[in-house]
């Protein structure tokens, strides 16, 4: 079987998992959670400046509707004030192919999208993108085993049917800031 090129990345794809999150109350839903008010805020800010620092720039942001991850946008949407929000309901611990579905909807109308969502689809998504990474690097190693609140990886990014391909263009977690 003859080798057969990639697909040229048309998109820019910024998966973001939530800030440091609080932990469950005895009667509070996981939904519920909020931000740690000291760490939260604070990491996904310093995060997403990173990001734009390095030409991360998104057109619109698919955010779960979850607390923490509405309050990780609040954080970081004076960074990216040319992003335009849109809070998903399916976003709540989505798992891979619902990821890949809305992120191929938008993409019809926008070349940079961005997901803030949880684990542990968030990390699988990037992981699933990374294997196929035509420039695999350390980020792809920690987007597979280790994919912490507040990280930001953003690749080049083409949908090629069943498989996806990408190549890592930022990468970032509390330890880089």
């Amino acid at each position: 079987m003859p080798n057969v090129a990639p697909p040229t990345p048309r998109f820019e794809l910024t998966l973001m998992r939530h800030a440091k999150a609080l932990p469950t109350k005895a009667d509070e839903s996981d939904y519920a959670r909020g931000l740690d008010p000291l760490r939260g805020p604070f990491e996904a800010r310093e995060a997403a400046i990173a990001a734009a620092g390095a030409g991360v720039r998104p057109q619109i942001a698919l955010i779960s509707t979850a607390r923490r991850t509405v309050e990780t946008w609040e954080a970081i949407a004076g960074v990216f004030p040319n992003c335009v929000p849109k809070f998903r309901d399916e976003l709540y611990h989505a798992e891979l192919p619902d990821l890949a579905r809305l992120t191929n909807d938008v993409f019809k109308d926008f070349s940079h999208v961005m997901l803030i969502g949880h684990n542990p689809g968030i990390q699988a998504f990037g992981s699933q993108i990374s294997t196929h990474a035509t420039n695999r690097d350390s980020s792809s190693a920690w987007v597979d085993s280790n994919f912490p609140t507040a990280a930001i990886w953003s690749c080049h990014w083409a949908d090629a049917g069943a498989e996806f391909y990408g190549a890592t263009s930022f990468f970032s977690f509390r330890r880089d800031l």
